[in-house]
């Protein structure tokens, strides 16, 4: 029996706008995490940079980033794609849910700060929603180990909310109006047929993989889909809404990196787990074994909003992964999680192989100073 493929198309469209307007500030950032994990990525996103030069007299304002501010060494993920995933049902949102959504005011801002100061106490939280924190915003807003530029707006933003806000909603109309239009074009559709025979390719075997990475239940046959364009490296599950993927054009390789933990390094770790909340959550795995979102944000007194952007970078980079997978695909479910063991067996090899080489080193007593040195310039070790 062929494969049915179920696809939402506004959620796609609602991501690659999210992911363009996240992309134009932060570029070099998301290129670079792109290239520690996959090759040639600069010629996978051509229809990324041909869509940024059509656009490119297009006036970003300014009051737009930190709602879409990216950057891993500082633990910060794109905030407008993260209230997408935490509040949308990726299988049958429309344009007006993802609409009524943003349009949500306290919602936004009241999840902005519960992502942005995850420590933060309810009682803080409702006391900057009321704006009566002035002098609470400027301190909380200087502990952010964010850019001076992003930590200035922010506490602007905060200050001025309604004024950040409309101005991301009229932004993310007009960009939502050039992706609506480019996912109507003849090489739109022939990436979504691409993608579409990748995932039917029975060679390949696209269910079986995803059900062994994701550890979902044998029941399970398909899955509802959206597709993406201007990400082409997408390879997106969503731990909020009921099951649903979203993938772009070269899905496979993502596929490739889990399924045989590729982009598992030392670096890749320390990258990831720099963050102390992040290596927090870690540690209550390693006590508690298995644990749901809800559990952590008890057990560290944080925001649930913030614990699920640590979740999903934490699932991303297959540091953790799905636990009940028999529950996995029932609504109202709660999803409960457990550190990957695969993941940590290359970590553990990766690290006694250094952690040998400095002892054999330290053990055979060398020392540089006992080497010959390095001959200056004009001279000869003769």
């Amino acid at each position: 029996m062929a494969m049915k493929i179920r696809r939402n198309h506004d959620a796609g469209k609602a991501i690659d706008t999210a992911f363009f307007m996240s992309a134009n500030f932060n570029e070099d950032e998301i290129i670079a995490q792109l290239r520690s994990r996959f090759d040639n990525v600069y010629d996978a996103m051509r229809l990324y940079f041909d869509f940024k030069e059509k656009h490119r007299d297009y006036v970003w304002p300014k009051e737009v980033p930190p709602f879409v501010y990216t950057s891993l060494e500082a633990g910060a993920r794109n905030f407008l794609v993260n209230y997408l995933c935490m509040n949308l049902n990726f299988v049958t949102c429309t344009h007006d849910d993802v609409l009524a959504l943003l349009r949500n005011r306290d919602l936004m801002m009241r999840q902005f700060l519960e992502v942005t100061f995850p420590k933060a106490t309810n009682t803080v939280i409702d006391k900057l929603m009321r704006r009566s924190g002035t002098g609470l915003v400027s301190t909380m807003v200087q502990d952010l180990p964010y850019d001076p530029e992003i930590k200035m707006h922010i506490a602007l933003m905060l200050n001025d909310f309604t004024h950040y806000h409309n101005v991301l909603l009229e932004t993310y109309q007009t960009v939502y109006a050039w992706v609506d239009t480019l996912h109507t074009t003849p090489e739109a559709q022939a990436v979504f047929d691409t993608i579409i025979e990748q995932i039917k390719d029975p060679l390949y075997g696209t269910v079986e993989r995803f059900k062994n990475i994701f550890k979902l239940p044998d029941t399970v046959t398909s899955f509802p889909f959206y597709f993406v364009l201007l990400n082409p490296f997408i390879l997106h599950y969503n731990v909020s809404s009921p099951l649903c993927f979203g993938l772009g054009v070269r899905f496979k390789d993502g596929i490739e990196n889990q399924y045989h933990m590729k982009h598992v390094t030392l670096k890749s770790y320390h990258k990831v787990m720099g963050y102390e909340l992040r290596f927090n959550i870690l540690n209550m795995f390693g006590e508690y074994k298995v644990l749901c979102a809800g559990d952590i944000a008890h057990y560290l007194q944080m925001q649930n909003s913030a614990v699920y952007v640590h979740i999903n970078e934490l699932l991303l980079n297959d540091i953790i992964t799905n636990a009940d997978p028999d529950n996995m695909a029932r609504k109202g479910q709660k999803k409960y999680f457990k550190a990957n063991p695969e993941y940590f067996k290359v970590i553990n090899e990766d690290m006694r192989e250094v952690c040998n080489k400095l002892i054999s080193v330290n053990h055979k007593g060398v020392d540089r100073y006992d080497k010959p040195k390095p001959p200056r310039k004009g001279q000869s070790n003769d």
